[in-house]
């Protein structure tokens, strides 16, 4: 019985033994055909997510949220081979396109970008087409970038602390257009066969890149050429070279609305132009610049031109600038056209021209100098400057110079203005002033800003010479009567009247404690004669005028007067009038004195 079931169990155990090996078999089999199973899944899945829902999944899940999406009507995705897109297009939340493409192949295969994800290699895009469409209070180009900014800052709510390089990428555009159209003037202007190759992402961190491209024209205006290229240049910079030919100006109209209120551009323009930059001490970027451009019938309007049209046959400007941490360093600034000749040499601050006044000039090395024609600034500009309703003027030279810097150990501020030549009428009255007359003033720094230090007048019928410090104010000037009376009938009507002699004198006003100030005039009058029609109303040998006030001023100029008298004293008469209440200057009313 014992050997009967002893052989049972050894028969039992050799079975389970011939079991053992099947089983591991069958899990073997199985375990390779999952893999196969998986192999194959993951093979396919590229060409699975091509053709179904999920391309589209997938193309939108970076998009900013909104309305914004991708539209592509065929993707094509590969583990070993390139991937590309077909008759693509991002699409405003209103469904018009912001940018199509015909094509975009990325040459490296899924494989490799996922090994190396910053290595994107080269990319292809054919026939891309952007729109831009501006307003008043932006453009579909800022609408975009809004809502990607919007998008990227709610992604993470903390940002990552580990700063990654930007990827590296052969980009290559080939046969792209660039159209722009204006709602509110319905300007449209397109930029057309762009050609471009670029490179970005290099180790040494620089970019390189070759472009062109064609603006379309019109019935009237050729189509135009735009040219550039960035490429590494000397001590670790880089080198922009810009060649636009024949490139109208309209487009840019609505960015310069946006800037400075509703303006107008016109005109077509060729531009050769040079920059090179590099990151300075502490990030800050230093941007070298130089070039020269030419624009023909150009036309602008500004809201500060109130209406009037700026126009110029010509203008070129040349400049060779510099730009570091908000300050430009002109070595070059020319304007020359039909109606102006301008030149600009020194620095500048962006924050000086913002806050620049005569109580808060910029204390920069600066000089300017130039000249304008006055006529034709007063045919184009009668409303800027003013120019009174008959009045024409058919010639005048305006001259200029300005300058500021360190002299005799104080900041100081010159300016010099000079008209000569003015020739015009005045509601039928001829007008004519050939000699020139020159008015120069010169601010010193003080502890309350700029302080006007001097001024002088020059010319055929009066010099002046005053000089100002904190608290006082006086000089001396000369006046020939004769030339004066002649000069102002030009512009005033003076009834017939004419005057003879010379004048001379001297005036003093000084400031003292809180507002209040004191004045007073000598002026000695020599063979004086006037007359009304050829009627003899005045005439002395020698009249000696007298002036003496004191009152109230702000900032030197007088408000009320207390007390006053004058003093006219002839060779036979004498005239003495004084002020017996106070007056106001502000306001008109009756004085009262004792003559």
């Amino acid at each position: 019985m014992a050997k009967r079931r002893s052989a049972s169990k050894q028969l039992t155990d050799e079975t389970s033994k011939e079991r053992m090996p099947r089983r591991k078999g069958r899990f073997l089999r199985r375990l390779i055909v999952l893999g196969l199973l998986f192999v194959g899944a993951v093979a396919v899945a590229p060409l699975l997510i091509a053709n179904s829902p999920l391309r589209d999944t997938l193309l939108n899940w970076q998009m900013p949220v909104g309305g914004w999406r991708i539209q592509c009507e065929r993707v094509g995705l590969s583990w070993t081979g390139s991937q590309s897109l077909a008759n693509a297009a991002i699409l405003d939340p209103a469904g018009n396109p912001l940018v199509t493409i015909e094509s975009l192949v990325v040459e490296r295969s899924l494989l490799g970008l996922a090994l190396q994800p910053r290595n994107l290699g080269t990319v292809r895009i054919v026939k891309p087409t952007a729109y831009v469409a501006t307003r008043p209070e932006g453009s579909n180009i800022e609408d975009f970038l809004a809502a990607v900014e919007k998008q990227q800052s709610t992604a993470s709510e903390e940002p990552s602390s580990v700063s990654q390089a930007p990827p590296s990428v052969n980009l290559e555009i080939v046969e792209g257009t660039l159209r722009g159209l204006d709602t509110v003037s319905n300007v449209q202007w397109s930029l057309e066969q762009i050609n471009l190759t670029a490179n970005f992402g290099a180790p040494d961190g620089k970019i390189s890149a070759d472009g062109k491209g064609v603006v379309a024209g019109n019935e009237t205006e050729p189509e135009s050429r735009v040219k550039f290229r960035v490429m590494p240049a000397e001590n670790g910079e880089q080198q922009l070279d810009l060649l636009a030919e024949g490139v109208r100006l309209e487009a840019f109209s609505p960015w310069l609305s946006r800037l400075l209120g509703e303006s107008k551009l016109a005109g077509i323009t060729t531009l050769d132009a040079h920059a090179t930059w590099s990151a300075a001490a502490e990030g800050v970027v230093a941007i070298k610049t130089w070039g020269r451009s030419e624009t023909s019938n150009l036309l602008l309007t500004l809201p500060a031109l109130k209406g009037d049209q700026l126009r110029a046959e010509r203008l070129v400007v040349p400049w060779k600038l510099a730009f570091a941490d908000g300050v430009f360093n002109a070595e070059e600034l020319k304007l020359d056209c039909d109606w102006a000749k301008l030149d600009v040499r020194g620095t500048l601050a962006l924050a000086d021209l913002q806050s620049a006044s005569l109580t808060h000039l910029p204390k920069r090395d600066l000089e300017v100098s130039g000249n304008v024609s006055l006529a034709k600034l007063a045919k184009m500009l009668p409303v800027t400057l003013q120019i009174r309703e008959g009045v024409r003027v058919d010639s005048g030279d305006v001259e200029l110079q300005a300058n500021s810097g360190e002299r005799d150990g104080k900041f100081t501020w010159l300016a010099k203005v000079s008209l000569a030549n003015l020739r015009g009428q005045d509601r039928g009255r001829a007008i004519e002033w050939q000699e020139p007359l020159e008015l120069s003033a010169a601010w010193v720094e003080s502890s309350a800003g700029p302080r006007l230090d001097r001024v002088t007048l020059a010319s055929q019928f009066a010099h002046g010479d005053f000089t100002t410090t904190d608290n006082r104010v006086e000089g001396e000037f000369q006046l020939d009567l004769d030339r004066l009376t002649q000069e102002l009938g030009q512009f005033v009507d003076l009834a017939g009247i004419e005057a003879r002699g010379t004048a001379t004198g001297k005036l003093t006003l000084t400031a003292s404690e809180g507002d209040a100030f004191a004045a007073s005039a000598d002026v000695t009058l020599s063979e004086l004669v006037v007359s009304q029609q050829e009627k003899l109303l005045w005439e002395e040998p020698q009249l000696s005028v007298k002036l003496q006030a004191v009152g109230s001023a702000a900032q030197l100029t007088p408000k009320t007067v207390s007390t006053g008298s004058l003093e006219l004293r002839g060779s036979r008469d004498a005239l003495t009038v004084k002020l017996l209440a106070p007056i106001d200057l502000t306001n008109r009313g009756p004085w009262s004195v004792e003559i």
